[in-house]
């Protein structure tokens, strides 16, 4: 099981849009054939801006190159690493579907995203990673898309 993590590992380090993403996990399965390599338990997928963290994780290529990663957990945790312009960003789900290509990221199930202290409930979100934009969505009535707005921020005086 060693080997194969440290080849995962070295598998798993891949260029997309000039990004290189380092994959851990328990376990790995590479099928060349229908290019997907699926990794489960304790998932971690890091990034120079951000990282994921699932139970399970399935990567579909396309000539060799990432085209898209689809994340379960309960729930699975996406978090940027913070800049000037955005202190924490933190999104949970139930699953998660990144397409490399397009640079946009879909949650789906029980999906709360904290931004500083401002939060959003909802079933399912947008995210593109290119112009930042969220789109919220809501299944039914019984469950809308909930925004919490934290007024209290702490000025720098204090």
């Amino acid at each position: 099981v060693i080997v194969l993590l440290l080849f995962s590992s070295a598998f798993a380090v891949t260029e997309i849009h000039q990004k290189n993403y380092v994959i851990s996990s328990k376990n790995a399965i590479f099928n060349q054939l229908d290019q997907t390599a699926s990794y489960e338990g304790n998932v971690t997928v890091s990034e120079n801006k951000f990282t994921i963290r699932g139970e399970t994780l399935k990567i579909s290529y396309d000539k060799g190159r990432m085209k898209e990663l689809f994340v379960r957990g309960l729930p699975l945790i996406y978090e940027e690493k913070p800049n000037r312009k955005v202190e924490k960003l933190s999104i949970k789900a139930s699953q998660m579907q990144y397409q490399t290509e397009k640079n946009q990221i879909q949650f789906k199930g029980n999906v709360k995203l904290e931004r500083n202290r401002d939060t959003v409930t909802a079933d399912a979100l947008k995210y593109d990673l290119e112009t930042k934009e969220f789109s919220a969505t809501g299944t039914d009535e019984n469950k809308p898309v909930r925004l919490t707005i934290n007024s209290l921020a702490k000025s720098k005086a204090d």
